[in-house]
Parts: structure tokens; C-alpha cells; sequence
């Protein structure tokens, strides 16, 4: 019956229920008429993404599984004949006058258990008082419920649907969450019950929001307000408005109330020694409830109990009502007094009346109203109504507002606001709801004046609307209500002029500081019909204009997975379809600054989804006529989108007397620089710092002099040559062409120069000479400088513009960041477990430097990297090596032998990089050290000699900074620890602590760091050295490219020197020898990856840390206080709050959180990512790599496509794909589809391709990414790259790496096999089953080089030709454990006779030609056939695969 209601039609709705969709409110359709374009494509529907197939689908292709072992029609036939005797049987007289008996169907209780089995994690739920669409219904569960596996949903008839789960987890999440409301009413949700009949069904339990009114404030306390909502049902929760207590209308709880009885509509509260109060009840959602007898499910007119009276009056306990057991006290309110009243409740004889006070309503709306896809309340506008092109300019009646006057306007409006002016500071006007009669003004005067306000999606009509001054007022689209869709007004003292337009967008023209700008204001609706038709009509604007063009509103799209929370994976199409509509109108996103999202839906009061609708655009003329520019999300006082306020000018302009000294690289380009380099520097060849004052000053004086403006000269020598080719006498006169000749090379000379002034400010390393002088480097420099200038900052809670106060609060802040703090001496004796130098090795460390170290310490650098305050680059010395080199040998070699140096050699400025998009704090912003090339060179000097020994110093859990470790390392172990973890039983759970380090580089106290460096044994002299050069540093802050005045830390590493990288793993090396200790001591318990297997207590790789014990109180404590223990001594601050608490599922969840508040660590299920890659805790699917796909999207922008050439991008490419997904790629094989995307990105790029057109591709993708020999352009492919890195993970398992990941991949998997003959284990991780698949690879490349041949298998390991001899073994048996050494004689040559026995003949003469080796302490080792030297790297593998791929198997 289940199965026959599941396929049949929905019953038709009754009268009742179709008074209820006619009058519902519902946002489900969209009512907007269609555009005024006929192909436009329809509008997809909206399926849950969980719902593969409907039921009846499933039934009809008979793919349904219904239990593990499958029940056959003949089964079930056979148990239908065998009718227990016990079975009542209807006689025929109670038939009546049915001519044939019922037909009978008899299912055993074995078969119907084994039917019931697929339905256990199921659940039975219902939305209460509404019918909506099956797809809209699927679709808004996937949204709300996020579950990590697939779920479905089947429809049983009577509004009743099953909720079919693939998780038992998934099952447990939802039943126990909630409550759930759709469109206002309440989702019911109960546990799935075998043969449940909806006809039958009574309403379920389920969880309501109840306001509470009349609640004294006192009471608005946790254990109170449960107190109460306990008087209803069982209470869940407070809402978390009325724990803060922050209004005292009425308090919100969540209670489970029976809705098949009367609902209680108010509590009697008794204060003892108080008067008697009255608490009434109202119900959230619940709009179906009869005030006649409170019940849930029908209205008072339609209620049973209901008896027919002429006037109101207290009703009485009558007979009828006695006799059918109900309390009748049921009180009628008086009349209302007006249309808007509500009941008045009445106690009569202490018993409960009900009302209309017990249904919480929702704020009545002003207007026809729809909603759009992302829940905004937007006018419907009236079908065939618009405005003619170019609207109506008009002035704004009424007495004149000053700007500060408080303003009213409708909840529903977005503002686009532009500040124009550039001096005075008043106050930004907040805008209130019209109807609240209350406006609140901003506290801060931080912003400049505002001169141009733009509303989109108002809900205000145009004839009412407040002005900002003697203000023009220009309407958008109108509708039948008079209501402006779109409107913009500004003062009369800007020159700006509306040039025309449409329903979606308003085009003007303003002038700013002489130049004329475009600014367009748009509203792009939620459809992709409108959205088509507005980019469409962008693309037609961009075309037709040309200069500076400002695109700001709201386009109902985002542009990365990152601009929504809940953060989703399923928009990546959606995302890259509006960066290629931005790119193909040539724009860009200018940096705004404020909150990142800027529009947010509410349900029940709580926020449940933010996205980044809003934004500014600009094209590359913009970038340079508007380099000051700042665009600010305001705070969101009364509407649920931020308004963005667009200042033009927020960063003052550089003074050139401020701006630090460098050296310009197109100097180099100039014979005579090398004289004066050489002439200034062999002055005082005899001091360092002397000379670099002396070339640095010399030089500077000849390229103000010497060196002319580029663009001058340029400008000049077109003109002469212009006049050269318009003179009369050009044909005749041979003097003329001689000029022409040599001006021509002036200019070439000229354009060089160009090109290399704008490399070295554009910062771009990869690009090659094919793209000379182009567009690319302007656009470059264009958008680092915009990106890294800082325009403003939240201070105190508001936005601070201004520039000296800026300049003070950063200077303060790095003041008080390296300022010294107190620390406490570590006195635990930890030399038991500390490595330290051998004296023999201090020699090594203390010898004289040599010509050829100096040299490469310098040539080590690149050569354009941002120099230190002398402003000399590495470049210039490596160009001039032989003028310098002796003064670099005597500097190293002094300070070697003294400990000391001149102290203004350390001199650094420190850059400001941001450490996210659009940073509004300081803290938000990484000090980076620029330091002189000459003090690097000492340096990485100093860093090259202690390398070598940090392998034996630094344990095998730090693995930053180390030769033959890197982050692959800890990866892998992080990876496989959450694996074994999450798949724990038993008693003894696991937990991971993910420790977040503030500041850890600037916050390293000196005393400590010395005290570290002794204990290793590290030679005095060489200490001293090292701490000469932290401790006599200077840093001078460059604010926008301007230094502020010099200052002395007090403690901290530098961000940028060579050397701190290593001095910090030596510290964190401390903590490391403090956790060994406990471990040894066996009070710090870590935990096994696998049985028998390795332990973890702690990886490191430079501040990140992650902690591994088991779950319990005392090993928390014992974590806790080792890490506070560390932080006293070595300055170092715990950043608990950003930190993570991990534990393994077996581990309670109220013992969870109890560790988790026992050391305000957050408790987590999701440890996000560790060292830049997600740690995934679920199925590996390519959902959890859709960042990479945004990367390449970002670092391939379509401006970059329109300002490369093809050899330009297919550089770029290849750069890309060199970076993003490799570093992934070597610890994960990535979906195939996520390769492909990923491909699919870069030769469209190539191409010049984007989704809004696509160009030829001219070459097979195979063709280009084959080798350059073969005609292609030697890119790769994302899937093929991905597989070769993997490979070379079981290159190193077969070649016994001693590296940790290795041993517990041995130990957990192979446990004494080799990877090529591994076999997957089902509950495996990802990373190993991806090992797995690449080892076909492995065996195309291994070979076995024959030693003693003991350890070679004769038919599986590939020591002959192409492939295994299993290849060629013919049908016959063959043993399989043959060793090669079964085939050697006792005379130590090949067995011949015994060979034919087995092998080809062809086969045994190339065997013969394999020498055998007489020296048995050698032994039988792999190499990889594709490299010289035998080891495996990925191009090797490339090498090997075009070698042997084709011929695979060949002998």
C-alpha cells in the first residue's frame, strides 16, 4: 500500500486547502514578467542535488535494493501459500454484497524484516498547514540539512513524505536538529515506523518556537525560561536574544509540544510574595490553530466543539461537553476595537482561554511584494510599464536637508553611496525603517562628505523621496504602485549627468578633477534571462565608450565558493560564469573593505545564509586614473544588504622627497653605468658600508642627471621622428636618413629601457620576452599598487580615513608587538633528549669564508627582490661581481672572526602584506623585512653552514627547513591520523589539538633564543654573531610606499631574513624535547596510527603545530600546561580561539565538550586545512578541491588573456600549473574531473575562450602538452602531472625511505610487502588507495639492477626487458615464488637448460647478456630507467612513458 501511494497522483486539495494557497504568500514562482528578448534560456529547475531518482523510477527499472540478500517473486509466493492457521478469515456474509471474497496477501515476519531493512535510516516528516512542490520541498532540505551523504526523498500521499537517508549519521543529525521552518511553517520530523498509514497518522511531537509575553526581566535566565517552556512541553532551548536579555518583550524558547492536544496559551506564574501575573503564549509557525479549543489543525469555524450562541459570554462546563471528558472553561474575548486588535485573554474560573494572541504573526508588508532566489523582498512591477529611454531629471521639492538630517527609508532599499569631495569630514546619514518612526545616526565622522546616492530595489516612491540637499532627483524603471525600481540623486555642486538608461542599470557621467568618469549603477535581477540581458547590454556600453568606467550594485552572483557561508562547493560554474561575464566587459573587482559578505537571509530571527552580492567594478583606465580609490561595505543597520560606499580619493599621493632610494634596473641597460658603479665603489673598496654610501649616492646623482625620463625622451624622439618623415628633403637628402637611422635606435633603446622599468615594478618573474612593453606590465603594476596601498582601517569599532592617524596607530601597534615582555626561565633539564654539535664540527662552522661561498650566497638571490633601505637590488652586484667581490670577502670573514658588524647594515624596512582580501585591521597584515643584500649575504652564509647539521638536530616530527623533508611529510601523517582516528572503537578515543601560534615569529623572546642556541652546542663566537645581528636591528615601517621614522625591536625574528626561518625551528625544537620527555615518562600517551604501528604526539612544521594524545581529562591537562610551561619561557602567545579540538568519533559528546571548556580550545568536527590542504574527514570527492579550480581561475583572469600574447599565456600556463594544483597534487590524486577542469581552464585561457565565447582551439590538447621535439609546447596534463606526483610516493616506499610518513604507511598497510604487489583494503585511506592506482605506472620505469639476485621475483619484478616475464609465460603452470636466484648454477652462471624450461628462446639470449656479479657485499637494487642516475623525478616519468608507453609488455 506504501509502494501504490508513493506512485499515485497527489489527491486533490480540499476547499479548504485551496482558500489557503490562494491567499498563501509563498515565494515560490517568479511573478516578474519575462524579459523583452524571446531566447533567452528558461530558467533551470530547482532539484535537491542528493536526489538521483524519483521512487517510481527506481521501482520501474527495478534497481531498488530492499535488504542485502535479494527476495525473489518465487519467495515471496512461497511464503504466501503457507497462511498460519491462526489467520482470521472473513466469513462471506460480512462481505455484503460483494459477489467474490477480498484476495489475501500473506508476508511472513522474516520477509518483512528483511523488507524493512533499507528503510532503517528513514525518517517520516510533514510540513505543518502548507502544501508546496515536491522538487521545491527536496530542494530547500538539501539546503538546510547539508548533509555529508545523499538523501531521498519519496512522497507517501496526504502531505506526509519519507526522507530516505544514505547515513545513519546523517539520519541521527537531522532527527535531533531542527526546528525546521519552511516559508513560515514548521517541518514535523519523526522516527520512520514500519507500515506507517499517512491516512491514519496522527500530527506528531515536533519542536515550535514559543514567545513568552509578560516574563518578569529578572527571569530572563537559561534555567528559568526552560522552567517555563517545561509547563508547555518539553523544552529544548532559549534562543540566545533572551539569554543576552538584550529585549525584554518576551522571551523565546524551543519547546517539543504535542499537537494532537490543546495547546496551553498562557501560564499562570505565581511569585511568591508578589502579585499574581499572567504569562501569555504564542506560537511561531503555527497559524492553523482553533481558538474555540486550542488544538492545532483547523480554524474556530470549523471546530466540533464549537456550540452556536447569540452573544458572547463566559462559557460554562456544559453537559455535552462534560460527557466527552474535555475542561469546556473556554472564554470568548470581547470585540476587537479595530481591524488590527488582538483578543484580549480572560480567565474565567482559573481556566485557559485561547485567542489570536497565540499565533505569533510576521510584520504585515506595504506592497505586492515577491522574492527573489536569495530571499530579498523586491516590487513586482507592473507587465508592459517601464520608462523611456533616458528617464526624467527633476528636482526635488520641499525645503532643502542638510546632509546629517535624519532619513527614512523603506527596509527594503539597497544604496550604492559615492563620496566625490576630498576634504571635509561629516557625519553618513544611517537609514531607518519608514514606519518605525525611530532613525539612528552613525557615531562615526570618519567618511568624506556624500554627494551621490543611488537605490536599488527600493520600495519608496519617487514623488516622497528624502533629500541629501538641493538635490537632482533621477527615477529608474517605475511600476503601476509609482515605486522607483532603480533611482540616483546628488548635489548640485557635482557635475554629473545622466547619459541614459535601462530597467536594470542608470549610465552617467561625472567629472572628478578634470577628467571624466563613467559610473553605472545596477541591479541585476536573480534570473539568468535578466542577467543575460544586463551583461549583454555591459558588453554593448563598453564597446560603444572608452576611459575610466565605474560598475557598482548588486548583481545577484558570486564570484567564488568563498563569498558564501554556509561555504558551498556546488556554485563553481555559477562563480566562473560571472568572472568570465566581468572580464568580458574588461573589469575588475576593486578591493572593498568592511564585512566580506554583503547581503544575509533570516530565518527565525537567526542569520542562516550570507553571500557577496554587492560590489564595485572597474576597467584597467580606472586603475590608473583612479589609483586612490577605496570602496567600504557599510555596516547594515536596516536592510539585509550592506550598503557600499565608493570614496574616490582616500590615499594621499606620494611626496617624492619621502620616497625611499633604488635602484632602477633599466640602468644596467646603459654602458656608462658600469663605470660610475666601478669609479664609486673602488673609493672605499676597503669598507662595505662606506662603499654602498658612496655607489648609492654617485649612482643616484647620474640617473637624475644622466638617466632623463623615460617618457619625455620618448615622447621627443617620436617627434623628431615624425618630423624627419614629413620633411620636404626626407627622399633627397642622405643626412636626413642617416638621423632616421640613428633616432630609430634611440628610440629602440628607449623602449628597452621602458620594458625594464616596468618588469621590475610590475614584480612579475615568469613572463618572457615575447611580451615587450605591453599592456600586461602596466595592468600588473596597476593592480599590486591598488591591492597593497592602504586607504583605511577600523580602529576602536570605526573607520579611520585619515592619514597621520593611520601612520601613528600602525607605528604604536609594531611598537608595543616587539616590545620586550616578561618571561619565565625554563628550568627542566632536557639534555637527555637534545641532540647537540659535536666539537669536532665547530671548526666547519668558524672557518673564513671563501670567494666562491660568498659568491654563491649572492647569486642565490633574484636578482630584482625588493631591496633594503640602501635601495641597491641583488642584480647590480652579481652584474658587477668583480668590483665587489673583495669587499664582501672582508666583510664576511671580520665578522666571522669578531661576532660584530656595522650596526646600520641591519637596517630593514618592513612591508606590509595582507594576509587576506580586503584586510581591515593592522593585525590582519604580515611585517615582511626588507633587508640590504649585503647583511643577506652574511646571512645565508651563516644559514649554509648550519643546514647540514639540522638533520641530525631538529627530530623527525619537524619537518620545515630540513634537507629531504618538506610539507609532504606531515601532510600524509596529518591525513592518515584523522583516518585511523575516525575509525575508532571501543572505549579509548583520540583527540587532536590544532595550536594556533599569534604573531609566533615577532613574539620570540632574545634571552631564550640564546639560551636555545647553547644548548646545541652551537660555537660561541657564531652565537654571537647571530644574536649581534637580531638584536642590533632597526625597522622602519613603509606606509604606501613611504618609510616612517626607524625604531628598535625588542624581541622577534625578522619576517624575510634567510637566517629566522631556521633560528625558529631551533626554538619550537625546545617544546618538541619537552613533549619527547613525557612520552618517555609514559604520562604523555600519543596515539598509533595502526596497530603495532607509529606513535604521534606532535608535528611541526614551523608554527604550525598539531598535538595527538588520547581522549581525557589528564592527558589534556598535561598538553595544556606543557604548552603554557613553553609560552612563558619563550615569549611565545597561544591563540586559543583560533586554535581546533579534534576528537575521534567513539569519544562521548558531552565528554568532548567538557575537554573542550576545560581548555577554551573550540571543539571542532572539521580541522579545515593544514598547511594550505584540506584535511578530509568524509568521502574523497572532487567537492573538497573545488579551490583549486578558483585559484587557476583567479591566477588566470581574462584580463590577463586581453593583455598577453599566445607565447605570454602559454608562459602563464604553464606557471599555473607549475604552482596551484602541484602542490596538491603531491600528497593526493585528485578526481579525474577535477583534472579536467583544471585543464579545461588553462587552454581556454591559452585559446583566448571563455564562457561567454569561445574561440578555436587551433591544436589538439594532447598535441600541446606533449614534449616541444614532438611539436607540442611542453605543458602537461592535470591528470597525468597528478599521477606521476603520486608515483613518486611509491618510488620512495620501494626504495625503503626512512622518512616518518613512510614507516607508518609500512606499518598500517604493507606490513612487509612491496607497493607493486599491494592490494587496496576497502577501508583504506584515499592517499594510499591513490598510491595504489599509480603503481602501474611504477612498473612501466622500475628496474632491478642483478647483484646476488636473492631478493628478485623470477616472473613478477621487471629485471629484463620492457615488463615482467609474467607476460610471457604462455598458458602454462608457472610457480610463482621463483626467485632469480633458482635460475643461477652453483658456478654463479645462468642455468640454460633450465631457462629454455621456462622462456622463449629469444628470451634466454637476452638473459644471457646480463652479467652476474661476483661480489656479494653488493645487493639487488631498483633504479628508474628514465633518469640518468637512476632516481625517480617527474620528469623521468614523463621520459619513461613516451619511451616505453606504447610498447608496453615489449621484450
Amino acid at each position: 500500500m506504501a509502494f501504490e501511494s508513493a506512485l499515485s497522483p497527489d489527491p486533490p486539495p480540499s476547499a479548504e486547502e485551496d482558500d489557503s494557497l490562494a491567499r498563501s504568500t509563498k515565494r515560490i514562482k517568479d511573478d516578474l514578467s519575462p524579459p523583452p528578448f524571446s531566447n533567452a534560456d528558461p530558467p533551470n529547475p530547482v532539484v535537491a542535488p542528493s536526489v538521483q531518482k524519483t521512487f517510481k523510477d527506481m521501482l520501474i527499472d527495478g534497481n531498488v535494493e530492499f535488504s542485502p540478500s535479494t527476495i525473489t517473486l518465487e519467495e515471496l509466493m512461497a511464503a504466501g501459500s503457507k497462511v498460519p492457521s491462526q489467520a482470521p478469515m472473513m466469513a462471506n456474509d460480512a462481505l455484503g454484497t460483494l459477489k467474490k471474497p477480498i484476495p489475501k496477501a500473506y508476508i511472513p515476519q522474516e520477509i518483512w524484516q528483511r523488507l524493512c531493512v533499507p528503510w532503517k535510516n528513514s525518517l517520516i516528516i510533514k510540513l505543518l498547514g502548507k502544501r508546496i512542490n515536491y522538487h521545491l520541498l527536496s530542494s530547500r532540505l538539501s539546503r538546510e540539512w547539508q548533509t555529508e551523504g545523499e538523501f531521498t526523498v519519496i512522497d507517501i500521499g496526504q502531505g506526509y513524505y519519507v526522507a530516505k537517508f544514505s547515513s545513519s549519521d546523517d539520519c541521527s543529525r537531522v532527527l535531533t536538529g531542527g526546528p525546521y521552518k519552511f516559508f513560515d511553517h514548521y517541518l514535523a520530523v519523526q522516527p520512520w515506523e514500519p507500515n506507517f498509514q499517512p491516512s491514519r497518522a496522527k500530527l506528531p511531537k515536533t519542536a515550535v518556537w514559543v514567545h513568552l509575553y509578560g516574563v518578569p526581566v529578572e527571569c530572563f535566565h537559561e534555567a528559568a525560561v526552560l522552567y517555563l517552556g517545561n509547563k508547555l512541553g518539553r523544552a529544548i532551548k532559549v534562543d540566545k536574544t533572551t539569554l543576552l536579555a538584550t529585549r525584554g518583550e518576551f522571551a523565546r524558547v524551543c519547546v517539543e509540544v504535542d499537537l494532537n492536544e490543546s495547546l496551553p496559551s498562557m501560564i499562570d506564574l505565581d511569585l511568591e510574595g508578589l502579585p499574581q501575573s499572567l504569562i501569555l503564549v504564542k506560537y511561531e509557525g503555527l497559524h492553523k490553530i482553533c481558538f474555540e479549543c486550542g488544538e492545532f489543525g483547523h480554524k474556530k469555524e470549523a471546530c466540533h466543539y464549537r456550540q452556536p450562541q447569540t452573544q458572547p459570554q463566559p462559557a460554562t462546563a456544559s453537559a455535552s461537553s462534560q460527557q466527552s471528558g474535555r475542561s469546556s472553561s473556554i472564554a470568548r474575548s470581547s470585540p476587537k476595537s479595530s481591524a488590527e486588535r488582538e483578543d484580549i485573554p480572560v480567565l474565567v474560573d482559573n481556566c485557559m482561554t485561547y485567542g489570536s494572541w497565540m499565533v505569533a504573526k510576521r510584520k504585515p508588508r506595504k506592497i505586492a511584494q515577491k522574492q527573489n532566489s536569495h530571499g530579498d523582498n523586491i516590487p513586482i512591477p507592473s507587465k508592459g510599464h517601464g520608462i523611456e529611454k533616458g528617464g526624467n531629471i527633476s528636482k526635488s521639492s520641499g525645503p532643502p536637508k542638510s546632509v546629517n538630517q535624519e532619513q527614512n527609508i523603506n527596509t527594503n532599499n539597497r544604496f550604492g553611496v559615492i563620496a566625490l569631495e576630498e576634504e571635509t569630514l561629516v557625519e553618513m546619514p544611517h537609514l531607518g525603517a519608514p514606519d518605525s518612526g525611530i532613525s539612528v545616526k552613525s557615531p562615526s565622522q570618519v567618511f568624506r562628505p556624500v554627494s551621490t546616492v543611488s537605490q536599488m530595489e527600493n520600495a519608496v516612491n519617487s514623488t516622497n523621496l528624502p533629500g541629501l540637499d538641493p538635490t537632482p532627483l533621477f527615477s529608474g524603471e517605475s511600476s503601476e504602485h509609482g515605486l522607483g525600481g532603480l533611482w540616483l540623486c546628488w548635489k548640485t555642486s557635482v557635475q554629473l549627468s545622466v547619459i541614459f538608461s535601462t530597467s536594470q542599470a542608470i549610465h552617467c557621467s561625472v567629472c572628478f578633477r578634470g577628467d571624466n568618469i563613467f559610473l553605472t549603477f545596477g541591479y541585476v535581477r536573480p534570473t539568468e534571462a535578466y542577467k543575460t540581458e544586463f551583461w549583454k547590454h555591459m558588453l554593448d556600453w563598453k564597446e560603444g565608450h572608452s576611459g575610466a568606467w565605474v560598475l557598482i550594485g548588486d548583481f545577484n552572483d558570486v564570484a567564488s565558493s568563498e563569498e558564501i557561508s554556509p561555504r558551498t562547493t556546488t556554485i563553481f560554474n555559477r562563480a566562473q560564469r560571472f568572472r568570465n561575464r566581468m572580464a568580458s566587459c574588461g573589469l575588475m573587482e576593486m578591493e572593498t573593505l568592511g564585512c566580506k559578505f554583503t547581503w544575509c537571509r533570516t530565518r527565525g530571527g537567526r542569520v542562516v545564509l550570507r553571500e557577496r552580492l554587492d560590489r564595485v567594478l572597474i576597467n584597467s583606465d580606472c586603475q590608473h586614473r583612479l589609483q586612490g580609490a577605496k570602496a567600504f561595505n557599510l555596516p547594515r543597520t536596516c536592510s539585509d544588504h550592506h550598503p557600499i560606499l565608493l570614496s574616490l580619493d582616500t590615499v594621499a599621493s606620494h611626496s617624492p622627497i619621502n620616497k625611499p632610494a633604488r635602484f632602477e634596473a633599466a640602468w644596467l641597460s646603459r654602458p656608462e653605468f658600469s663605470t660610475v658603479f666601478t669609479q664609486a665603489w673602488s673609493q672605499h673598496a676597503n669598507h662595505l658600508s662606506a662603499a654602498i654610501n658612496a655607489t648609492g649616492e654617485a649612482c643616484l646623482s647620474w640617473g637624475k642627471s644622466v638617466f632623463e625620463n623615460i617618457y619625455r625622451k620618448k615622447r621627443l624622439l617620436k617627434a623628431r621622428i615624425t618630423g624627419i618623415q614629413n620633411s620636404p628633403r626626407y627622399s633627397t637628402s642622405s643626412w636626413l636618413q642617416r638621423l632616421e637611422v640613428s633616432l630609430l635606435g634611440e628610440y629602440q633603446q628607449v623602449l628597452y629601457e621602458e620594458e625594464l622599468l616596468w618588469f621590475q615594478k610590475s614584480r612579475v618573474d615568469w613572463i618572457a620576452s615575447g611580451d615587450r612593453n605591453t599592456s600586461f606590465y602596466h595592468m600588473s603594476t596597476m593592480v599590486r599598487r591598488n591591492k597593497n596601498k592602504i586607504g583605511a582601517l577600523k580602529i576602536g569599532g570605526e573607520w579611520i580615513m585619515d592619514s597621520f592617524a593611520l601612520q601613528t596607530h600602525v607605528k604604536t601597534f609594531f611598537e608595543e608587538l616587539f616590545a620586550r615582555k616578561e618571561t619565565v626561565p625554563l628550568l627542566e633539564d632536557l639534555s637527555a633528549y637534545q641532540p647537540i654539535i659535536s666539537d669536532a664540527d665547530h671548526a666547519s662552522l668558524l672557518q673564513l669564508a671563501t670567494l666562491e661561498e660568498v659568491q654563491k650566497a649572492l647569486f642565490s638571490m633574484k636578482g630584482l627582490k625588493s631591496p633594503g633601505p640602501d635601495g641597491i637590488s641583488a642584480l647590480f652586484y652579481q652584474r658587477h661581481w668583480d668590483t665587489v667581490a673583495g669587499t664582501f670577502l672582508e666583510f664576511v670573514n671580520q665578522a666571522l672572526l669578531t661576532g660584530v658588524f656595522e650596526p646600520s647594515l641591519t637596517k630593514a624596512y618592513v612591508a606590509l602584506i595582507p594576509k587576506e582580501d580586503s584586510p581591515d585591521s593592522i593585525q590582519k597584515f604580515r611585517p615582511i623585512s626588507l633587508l640590504n643584500v649585503a647583511y643577506k649575504v652574511l646571512s645565508k652564509i651563516i644559514v649554509n653552514r648550519l643546514r647540514p647539521h639540522l638533520q641530525e638536530l631538529v627530530g623527525p616530527w619537524q619537518s620545515s627547513f630540513v634537507a629531504s623533508r618538506s610539507t609532504v611529510d606531515n601532510i600524509i601523517l596529518t591525513q592518515e591520523a584523522v583516518h585511523s582516528m575516525n575509525r575508532l572503537k571501543g572505549r579509548k578515543g583520540a583527540m587532536m589539538l590544532k595550536i594556533d601560534l599569534h604573531k609566533a615569529f615577532d613574539s620570540v623572546d632574545w634571552g631564550f633564543l640564546q639560551q636555545v642556541l647553547l644548548e646545541f652546542n652551537i660555537p660561541h663566537q657564531l652565537v654571537k654573531l647571530i644574536m649581534f645581528s637580531v638584536t642590533s636591528v632597526q625597522l622602519g615601517i613603509l606606509w604606501n610606499g613611504e618609510p616612517l621614522p626607524f625604531f628598535r625591536p625588542q624581541r622577534g625574528l625578522r619576517q624575510g631574513d634567510p637566517l629566522s626561518p631556521y633560528l625558529f625551528i631551533l626554538v619550537m625544537e625546545r617544546l618538541a624535547h619537552m613533549i619527547q620527555k613525557r612520552v618517555a615518562s609514559r604520562t604523555w600517551q600519543p596515539f598509533k596510527l595502526s596497530r603495532g604501528g607509529v606513535s604521534l604526539s606532535h608535528l611541526f612544521f614551523a608554527d604550525d603545530l598539531m598535538l595527538f594524545a588520547q581522549a581525557s581529562t589528564a592527558q589534556l591537562d598535561i598538553i595544556m600546561d606543557c604548552l603554557n610551561q613553553f609560552a612563558k619561557s619563550s615569549g611565545l602567545v597561544l591563540n586559543l580561539q583560533k586554535s581546533k579540538l579534534f576528537f575521534s568519533p567513539n569519544v562521548h559528546s558531552a565528554v568532548a565538550n567538557s575537554l573542550s571548556a576545560r581548555c577554551d580550545i573550540p571543539l571542532t568536527s572539521n580541522l579545515g586545512t593544514y598547511l594550505g590542504i584540506p584535511i578530509t574527514h568524509t568521502r574523497h570527492s572532487h567537492k573538497n578541491y573545488g579551490y583549486i579550480l578558483e585559484k587557476v581561475q583567479r591566477r588566470l583572469s581574462n584580463w590577463k588573456s586581453a593583455n598577453l600574447s599566445l607565447a605570454g599565456r602559454k608562459i602563464l600556463v604553464q606557471s599555473v600549473t607549475a604552482s596551484i594544483p602541484t602542490y596538491t597534487m603531491q600528497t593526493t590524486l585528485l578526481p579525474k574531473t577535477t583534472c579536467d577542469s583544471i585543464d579545461r581552464l588553462n587552454r581556454d585561457f591559452l585559446w583566448g575562450s571563455n564562457s561567454e565565447g569561445r574561440k578555436p582551439h587551433l591544436v589538439n590538447w594532447e598535441v600541446v602538452c606533449s614534449e616541444k621535439k614532438q611539436g607540442g609546447l611542453g605543458l602537461r596534463s592535470a591528470w597525468e602531472n597528478n599521477q606521476a606526483f603520486v608515483a613518486k610516493l611509491g618510488w620512495r616506499l620501494l626504495k625503503g625511505d626512512k622518512a616518518l610518513w613512510c614507516k607508518a604507511i609500512q606499518t598500517k598497510y604493507l606490513r612487509g610487502l612491496s607497493p607493486l604487489n599491494a592490494k587496496a583494503n576497502p577501508r583504506c585511506s584515499f592517499i594510499w588507495r591513490g598510491i595504489l592506482q599509480c603503481c602501474p605506472l611504477l612498473q612501466q620505469g622500475v628496474r632491478w639492477r642483478v647483484e646476488t639476485s636473492e631478493g628478485i621475483n623470477f616472473w613478477h619484478d621487471n629485471w629484463v626487458g620492457n615488463a615482467p616475464l609474467i607476460n610471457v609465460s604462455g598458458e602454462g603452470p608457472i610457480d610463482s615464488s621463483l626467485l632469480l636466484a633458482d635460475v643461477i648454477n652453483s658456478d654463479g652462471e645462468w642455468d640454460l637448460d633450465f631457462l629454455h624450461t621456462l622462456v622463449p628462446v629469444e628470451i634466454v639470449e637476452i638473459i644471457r647478456a646480463i652479467p652476474l656479479s661476483r661480489n656479494l657485499q653488493l645487493t639487488d637494487s631498483i633504479f628508474w630507467a628514465g633518469s640518468m642516475d637512476g632516481s625517480f623525478t617527474v620528469r623521468a616519468n614523463s621520459n619513461v612513458h613516451m619511451a616505453f608507453g606504447e610498447r608496453e609488455g615489449s621484450h
